[in-house]
């Protein structure tokens, strides 16, 4: 998701088991690299609207995003980007390419390859 400031944060919905019932929460995170900017959880606990809370059941969403890029998601999605690039680079500013191209690099780092461009 692109956000006002231009900067881009990664938008992530997903079910959560609850800890002491047979039962999942629906979590919905919006994060960039460094902040978590929104969270709602369907738990008692978790934000609605416009409330500044997290609970339990969001940091397991994003912990599982980095599990899965150490285990080799971020090459897989590095693998089969290019034709997506091919299809929208004409509409982006040079800032914008630079950009994707520092992300790539730091994605495909995380992912315990080098690179440079």
């Amino acid at each position: 998701v692109k956000l006002r400031d231009g900067s881009v944060a990664l938008k992530l919905k997903m079910k959560v088991p609850a800890s002491m019932r047979d039962a999942a929460y629906e979590t919905e995170t919006l994060s960039t690299a460094k902040d978590l900017i929104a969270a709602s959880c369907e738990c008692k606990s978790g934000a609605e609207d416009e409330e500044k809370v997290t609970c339990v059941h969001v940091p397991p969403v994003l912990y599982k995003v980095t599990e899965l890029i150490h285990e080799g998601l971020g090459e897989h999605v590095v693998a089969h980007l290019p034709p997506v690039f091919e299809a929208v680079a004409s509409s982006w500013s040079p800032d914008d390419l630079e950009s994707v191209k520092s992300s790539m690099v730091k994605l495909i780092e995380a992912n315990g390859d080098t690179l440079s461009l």
